[in-house]
């Protein structure tokens, strides 16, 4: 038997929809002994309709908007006013102007390099387990200064 219930919050108690004419509840499944064997109800009930927030979704204004996108909007408001607060202490206190009164700006001068620096190591990591023989491959390897190598345990 299958029960489908469909929301209708006008609802007080649940009751049978009405289908159209030659339609029946049945479906046409035949049991060993040539009978029905399967039924479908379909009714109409204001327990059929969703009481939870969708998964991860919150209701600002009337409109939904995903944890994710909370995420990004508190990141960004507290990036400008980080940026905005620290310009405005290195100009007043310090007497920085321009560029560098960005906050830590020596920090985001370095940035690019690091994560190149990062990406190198990262991919020479990578090509090495992907090598012949890999990082467990065994048996003894040259080390890069043309000494006896080592071997792995």
């Amino acid at each position: 038997m299958t029960v489908y219930v469909v929301c209708d919050k006008t609802l007080k108690k649940p009751y049978p929809m009405q289908f159209a004419q030659g339609m029946k509840y049945e479906r046409d499944v035949q049991g060993p002994t040539g009978t029905v064997s399967h039924y479908t109800f379909v009714l109409a009930a204001a327990e059929g309709c969703s009481t939870e927030k969708p998964f991860l979704m919150t209701n600002i204004g009337g409109h939904s908007i995903s944890l994710g996108s909370i995420f990004l909007i508190i990141v960004s408001v507290v990036t400008f006013i980080y940026c905005t607060v620290g310009m405005f202490y290195k100009y007043k206190k310090l007497g920085v102007s321009g560029l560098e009164a960005v906050p830590n700006i020596e920090f985001w001068r370095d940035l690019p390099g690091l994560v190149k620096d990062g990406l190198v190591y990262t991919f020479s990591k990578i090509r090495a387990c992907a090598a012949p023989g890999g990082i467990s491959g065994g048996g003894s390897r040259p080390s890069h200064d043309g000494g006896p190598g080592y071997s792995t345990v």
